[in-house]
């Protein structure tokens, strides 16, 4: 993949502004805080006499430091977008301030102090020093402001890969003592302050083998730096995600965790990015059919409040998306709706509920459209909608009775066969729809006919819904033409499962009928917390882990000198190619922790990472 800017050319930008502005700053600072106290206390001449020397020799090394500091912020300002830049052009309108306040306000007494020096000095000298006093003053501070500046650029941006670390055992570690980003912040203080004169003695940025060095270097020139994983603000740092996509239809869009405040909304962001930028839209969600049909009404119509249907659908292995994060995103898009004539959906792609309303839409269908036949459909359904919520629906359905579940099942595709016997209606969309409405019910009711006591069956089951889901989406992006966003977990919208028992999963369906024009993107996280359950009776609370361990991909992918960054592993160099295509340990938490890592092979899995250091917990609706 180009890039706009080389990131040594960012890093070496950012060093030099760094270090001038650091010296600018510790120089005034020092002379405001013990060179001026000084001067008032020695004879007069002797202050005169010695001010004339630190001007002479002062002049050129500060000129030049005001000199690079300003070439440096503004190469900054041109190098980073959004909030980043403007704390770059804020540095560089402090160190412009510097210099005027310089050149206009204390260079001009310069020439009378030397002549005092060796003269007499005038009868108002005193008020001309004070005069020049107060420029120092102003000066300091807005070299200290740009430098301040720099320093709030560089924490928002760049972490230094820390020291070699003993792994961590088993238990997770709580995320208050195993702060990492504490030793980026300390090695980037301690450089700023070397810019100022200040001697400290740091630990060395890298403590592994040069491989190892090697390795996370190739990985950084492969990296394209985020400014935010919050979907407000500018977008302009997606840009090398919108050449990722390029032209493809479908986007697969991954989670290391389901319950992730910043996985959510980088996802609502990515969204907004492939709807302005890629035209874009439906967002496809890993939630029932039904569901996703529900909350699409209000998207698109206003119908129903989603704070209720997300209460109502969203439960059992579902009640991970009832948070604060997925109602903004949803409300975010029916806002568009109302303002827009092209429409975004919303649309659910799984099979674990089948509500009511599938079951009523093939009926109204029949009714209106083959009256004859809709005694046939009524006894083929009677009974299959559920009568109790979806979260008592999902927890009970398999565990009744296999024999009632294998009829209620055999029944169901028996209604999508006579569906697709019935003479064609004068609206062929129409039919489609209730086809398909009619194929997720029998899909949903043949994967809990398994008996789920047997390991083997219950693997079958769950290989059948992946390909189901991938059926879902394709059948729903041909249908409407959208180009489509598809969120899931990792394991689900990889194009190669690392699953055990799944030999196939969503992502290898669709990237085996749609080819390149199947972009999958893996997201991975570093330490933080997320919501999950911890057994089978309790709801989603929040879990914290410390740093990934020594070994696995997310402990070497936080080495790369960006907070959270994307990851182009088509256009990933040497050595970085062949460790992306070997398996590591990897984070893989779904709706329980704790769960057992999984062997990753990041390119034979994604055509791209996105990794965001460290992550917080979603917030759920009450």
């Amino acid at each position: 993949m180009a890039k706009a800017v080389p990131h040594t050319l960012v890093h070496a930008t950012r060093t030099l502004a760094l270090l001038s502005s650091g010296l600018l700053a510790g120089a005034f600072a020092y002379g405001a805080v013990n060179v001026a106290p000084t001067f008032e206390a020695v004879p007069l001449d002797v202050r005169l006499t010695f001010h004339s020397a630190l001007m002479r020799m002062n002049g050129p090394v500060m000129q030049s430091a005001m000199a690079v500091a300003f070439l440096t912020t503004l190469a900054l300002t041109i190098q980073l977008r959004g909030p980043l830049r403007l704390l770059a052009g804020c540095a560089g309108a402090m160190t412009v301030a510097t210099f005027l306040v310089t050149r206009f306000g204390n260079v001009p007494i310069h020439p009378q102090i030397e002549a005092w020096a060796v003269g007499t000095p005038a009868a108002d000298h005193a008020e001309i020093l004070a005069r020049w006093g107060t420029f120092n003053l102003i000066r300091t501070g807005t070299a200290l402001a740009a430098f301040v500046l720099l320093l709030v650029l560089v924490d928002r941006t760049i972490r230094r890969p820390a020291p070699a670390v003993v792994p961590h055992p088993d238990p997770p570690i709580p995320m208050e003592t195993t702060m990492r980003s504490d030793v980026p912040r300390r090695s980037l203080l301690l450089t700023a302050l070397a810019g100022a004169g200040v001697a400290v003695l740091a630990k060395p940025a890298f403590a592994a083998a040069p491989a190892r060095n090697r390795l996370v270097q190739a990985l950084t020139r492969a990296a394209d730096g985020l400014s935010s994983t919050e979907p407000s603000g500018d977008l302009a740092d997606l840009r090398p995600f919108g050449r990722l996509v390029g032209h493809a239809p479908v986007v697969g869009v991954g989670e290391a965790s389901h319950g992730a405040h910043d996985f959510f909304t980088l996802k609502h962001r990515l969204m907004r990015y492939l709807v302005q930028e890629k035209g874009f839209t439906t967002f496809a969600l890993e939630a029932s059919w039904s569901t996703g049909l529900r909350l699409n009404a209000y998207v698109l119509h206003g119908t129903g409040d989603p704070r209720q249907i997300m209460h109502e659908d969203f439960q059992s292995n579902y009640q991970i998306w009832n948070t604060r994060e997925y109602l903004d995103l949803i409300e975010w898009m029916r806002d568009h709706n109302r303002r827009h004539g092209t429409k975004l959906q919303f649309m659910g792609d799984d099979i674990c509920y089948t509500g009511r309303e599938l079951f009523d839409a093939v009926t109204s269908y029949v009714r209106r459209h083959h009256p004859t036949s809709l005694a046939r459909f009524t006894d083929l359904y009677d009974g299959l909608a559920p009568t109790i919520g979806a979260g008592a629906w999902i927890d009970s359905y398999r565990l009744g009775p296999r024999d009632q579940r294998q009829d209620a099942a055999t029944r169901a595709q028996d209604a999508v066969d006579e569906l697709e016997r019935l003479e064609p209606t004068p609206d062929p969309r129409e039919a489609a729809w209730a086809l398909q409405h009619a194929r997720v019910i029998a899909a949903a009711l043949r994967m809990w006919s398994a008996d789920f006591t047997d390991p083997l069956q219950a693997a079958q089951a769950f290989g059948y819904r992946e390909q189901v889901m991938a059926d879902n989406v394709l059948w729903w992006q041909r249908r409407t033409g959208h180009r489509m966003l598809v969120s899931g977990a990792n394991g689900h919208i990889a194009r190669s499962s690392f699953w055990a028992g799944y030999p196939k999963v969503q992502g290898t369906f669709l990237a085996e009928r749609l080819g390149d024009h199947y972009v999958s993107v893996g997201l991975t996280f570093d330490q933080g917390s997320f919501l999950a359950r911890t057994d089978n009776d309790a709801s989603p609370a929040e879990v914290s882990v410390g740093p990934a361990v020594e070994g696995s991909n997310e402990h070497t992918l936080d080495q790369v000198p960006f907070t959270d960054f994307l990851l182009d592993q088509r256009a990933a160099p040497q050595p970085a190619r062949s460790w992306l295509a070997q398996a590591h340990p990897t984070r893989s938490i779904g709706e329980f922790y704790p769960e057992p890592d999984q062997n990753v092979a990041l390119s034979q899995s994604y055509d791209a990472i996105i990794h965001v250091s460290r992550i917080s917990a979603a917030q759920p609706l009450s």
